[in-house]
């Protein structure tokens, strides 16, 4: 058997582990979430009572529709990142995400129902107010709904804390608003609850902290 030559080959050149090219990570194909995690016992009831209290836009022109709840974003933008569930508020389908009323056109309502906050969102707060004037507003009249709902509890013996027990308390929100910036951003006199006469929007300087109080 015939051996040929060892053919001589170029050895590879050492490269530093600095210049040495790396692997590009590959990014998520998934949108990131926008979501805020699971509401505590405490955001829930914050949901619920949003819901007993009706649409902010709607109360402002005097009617009284079903809320969706809409979380406030840290850019203000509509379906950008929230800022949390305590950053929530009440709006109907059409001022929450555009969605006509049943029967109606979205031209229809736009004209009878106002700007929505998905579809005209500078002419939203034109005529409603900005984010943050719409939350202290949403804490006033929660504040105000919970002292309902805790005086009709108590029958008589109105404390503020504590929807259920004396050891199980939960605290609905931060409130600290004024007479005067609620007034601008409501007319009171054309506002009704369910069940109630109308709402009289009065000063108030609360604080109700949200979070589950520890056992």
């Amino acid at each position: 058997m015939k051996r040929t030559a060892l053919l001589s080959r170029t050895a590879l050149k050492q490269v530093s582990d600095k210049r040495a090219p790396k692997a590009k990570k590959r990014g998520s194909t998934l949108r990131q979430g926008r979501s805020t995690g699971t509401p505590t016992v405490g955001e829930d009831l914050r949901f619920e009572v949003i819901r007993m209290i009706g649409c902010l836009a709607c109360l402002m022109s005097g009617r009284l529709t079903t809320p969706e709840v809409h979380h406030l974003t840290k850019t203000g933008r509509h379906g950008h990142t929230r800022r949390g569930h305590r950053y929530s508020i009440g709006l109907c389908c059409w001022h929450h995400r555009g969605e006509p009323l049943e029967g109606m056109t979205v031209t229809q309502c736009t004209a009878v129902l106002g700007p929505s906050y998905a579809r005209h969102a500078r002419k939203f707060r034109t005529r409603y107010g900005s984010d943050d004037s719409l939350l202290a507003l949403q804490d006033q009249l929660i504040a105000l709904k919970v002292i309902d709902m805790q005086t009709t509890l108590n029958a008589g013996h109105a404390e503020l804390w504590g929807l259920a027990d004396q050891d199980d308390r939960i605290n609905l929100a931060e409130v600290t608003a004024s007479e005067d910036e609620a007034g601008r951003l409501l007319k009171a006199q054309k506002v009704r609850q369910p069940h109630r006469g109308p709402l009289r929007v009065v000063p108030i300087a609360v604080t109700v902290e949200l979070r589950e109080a520890s056992a």
